[in-house]
């Protein structure tokens, strides 16, 4: 079994932490009970339940085993799970990066977002392939499957 440094698991920590205060910040500012928001995919980290504690917040998996509100894949047009413009805003934080066609999935987030609304995006930027690499492949602290699972970095 690898140990894992205290060093790398705070490196692994603020990476998470850098989403999770993305979402913060955004709470501060849109929180409210008329706000309906979907998360997409957060997995076993709170997403925008941590922080959104006024507004409806709905969540969107493709995987059939998860609680999600919707199961559905991004990648294609889902109108009969999903009417056009239903949310305020959508997080997909970190998610962009996993899918087989982002292009659709952003355009299938634009139908179901109400004019006017917020799309709020966070993916791996390039530069940081090698330290995520790293952390898996090396360390063990991140999934080596999810990041064998990353299509895109950008």
């Amino acid at each position: 079994m690898k140990m894992i440094s205290n060093i790398d698991k705070k490196h692994y920590d603020l990476i998470r932490k850098n989403v999770s205060d993305f979402i913060l910040e955004l709470s501060n500012i849109y929180d409210s009970k008329e706000i309906n928001i979907l998360d997409v995919a957060p997995e076993k980290h709170l997403g925008a339940k941590e922080h959104f504690k006024n507004a409806t917040i709905k969540i969107l998996d493709i995987d059939p085993n998860s609680d999600a509100d919707y199961i559905a894949d991004l990648c294609n047009t889902n109108t009969s799970i999903i009417s056009d413009n239903t949310f305020d805003i959508v997080i997909c934080a970190e998610v962009l990066e996993h899918t087989n066609n982002p292009f659709n999935v952003v355009n299938e987030l634009e139908r179901i977002l109400k004019p006017g609304g917020l799309i709020l995006i966070t993916t791996p930027h390039a530069i940081s392939r090698p330290l995520i690499e790293f952390l898996s492949f090396k360390i063990g602290i991140v999934s080596p499957d999810l990041v064998k699972d990353h299509k895109y970095y950008f």
